[in-house]
């Protein structure tokens, strides 16, 4: 080809083009120059997308590699995937910080996808770092179809093999079979030591034992490096899965979520995990009644919950060795014919930090519009007495969960009733307002800020 003008070459490439991009392999490995021209838009075509991305250190992972890459992949439509292999073998193949993968789950679609994935990453030299996170979406409406989980065996196995630091797994409400020959890792021969540092799996596959036995695998050789584990499906809580809780261990763990959890796996999840800095809860539901013996927390610094669940951890534990916590507390999305704010959860919640006021000194809050509160949560010039008065809260945020452009009027309502409601905490300092969507308009801004000043001079607002 090299005795051909660029001329000629351009002339033959958009001849090509013409052609379906099932017959361009053939052309391109017939010729570097080919190769090179069409495989951009081979990438185009298929639905391959290479964008920017945020690095690891905006996402709280201190050290991240400065070498890396700073764009990402996405794969989604079933004709990229076989298209991953000609991007391997290209003269532009390069490290990337993220791969995205979004899957068909569908019976046909599903398992050549993950061929697809599974042949990529057994293409890749051990040696080399070519990615830092993995992100896997399986989608597709749920219903009888149970789809081959041996092959997220197979995707843990390879990505052991790889240098891969995150790694994330979300599957809806998909159901998945294990193979019973699928031939399992045994933990214990196991020599890898792995730089996992942050694993999200939410999937029914959870519910495998034989899944359960390959991340154990994984997770023996990251035990030192992982630092945030979430781990949950919304399904009840099976004897392989308390084996399964019972086993995790990782001396530098600071963020953990694992869900469905009983009293047991409550318990053993604290005391193996003294060091985390970050719990984050959910459907502590079995918990009402149950008591976790004292455990000593102290490097525990932020909660993440529901009120409801956030008030079952606070009364279950009997003696919580942590100080100057801080709450985040997170609406529900069908509390009450689509209700979201449960006031009598968020009251009941104040009232276990009136008893053990020396627990939290910082609190987030959201207020969506003032129609989803399931019933009055500010107070008024009536109220009795409020536990808002015993706390040591000197911080404050808020987010008003109020869509743009819908229910305007809310945000001017809302801030109306939090100036009510602010006077309550003798200890606060500062208050910080957000809105989950838009903003608060300079107005509203500055009536609120020239109110609080009124009202409590000391206090510093931030919008």
């Amino acid at each position: 080809m090299s005795h051909l003008s660029a001329h000629a070459i351009d002339r033959l490439l958009a001849h090509v083009k013409l052609l379906p991009t099932s017959n361009w392999p053939a052309v391109m490995y017939s010729a570097k120059i080919l190769h090179v021209g069409l495989l951009e838009d081979l990438f185009s075509a298929s639905g391959i997308k290479f964008r920017p991305c945020r690095s690891l250190a905006q996402q709280g992972f201190e050290n991240a590699e400065s070498g890396m890459g700073v764009c990402e992949i996405e794969v989604s439509n079933p004709s990229a995937f076989d298209v991953l292999k000609h991007w391997r073998r290209s003269a532009i193949f390069q490290p990337v910080r993220s791969m995205f993968f979004i899957v068909s789950g569908t019976t046909k679609e599903w398992p050549q996808a993950m061929h697809a994935i599974l042949g990529f990453l057994a293409s890749l030299p051990c040696e080399v770092k070519h990615f830092v996170e993995f992100h896997l979406f399986v989608e597709g409406p749920a219903g009888d179809v149970v789809l081959d989980g041996s092959l997220f065996v197979d995707l843990i196995r390879a990505l052991m093999q790889t240098k891969c630091n995150l790694f994330s797994l979300y599957t809806g409400d998909l159901s998945f079979g294990m193979d019973t020959e699928q031939l399992t890792m045994d933990i214990t021969t196991s020599p890898i030591v792995s730089p996992l540092r942050s694993i999200t799996i939410e999937s029914s596959i959870l519910l495998e034992p034989t899944f359960h036995r390959s991340l154990l695998t994984w997770f023996a050789a990251a035990s030192r490096s992982l630092k945030s584990l979430d781990i949950c499906f919304g399904q009840p809580l099976s004897a392989s899965w308390t084996t399964f809780i019972r086993q995790l261990h990782f001396p530098n763990l600071y963020h953990i979520r694992v869900e469905p959890l009983d009293q047991t796996c409550l318990a053993e999840i604290l005391q193996n995990h003294p060091n985390i800095v970050t719990l984050e809860l959910s459907n502590l539901d079995s918990l009402s009644t149950f008591r976790v013996p004292a455990i000593r927390l102290p490097s525990l610094g932020l909660v993440i919950g529901r009120a409801l669940d956030v008030d079952r951890f606070l009364r279950s534990v009997t003696e919580l060795h942590a100080l100057h916590i801080s709450l985040e507390l997170q609406v529900g999305a069908d509390v009450i014919q689509g209700k979201t704010f449960d006031t009598n959860a968020h009251l009941l919640l104040l009232q276990s930090l009136a008893l053990r006021p020396e627990i939290a000194d910082s609190l987030t809050i959201t207020f969506p519009d003032l129609d989803s509160f399931t019933q009055s949560f500010f107070p008024t010039p009536y109220s009795r007495s409020r536990p808002e008065n015993s706390l040591r809260i000197s911080s404050i945020q808020i987010v008003l969960q109020v869509e743009c452009g819908l229910k305007e009027r809310s945000v001017k309502e809302l801030l109306d009733m939090i100036l009510t409601w602010l006077p309550l905490f003798p200890c606060l300092e500062h208050v910080w307002i957000m809105r989950h969507s838009g903003e608060v308009g300079d107005h509203d801004k500055g009536s609120f800020t020239s109110a609080v000043f009124r009202a409590m001079p000391h206090v510093i607002v931030r919008f």
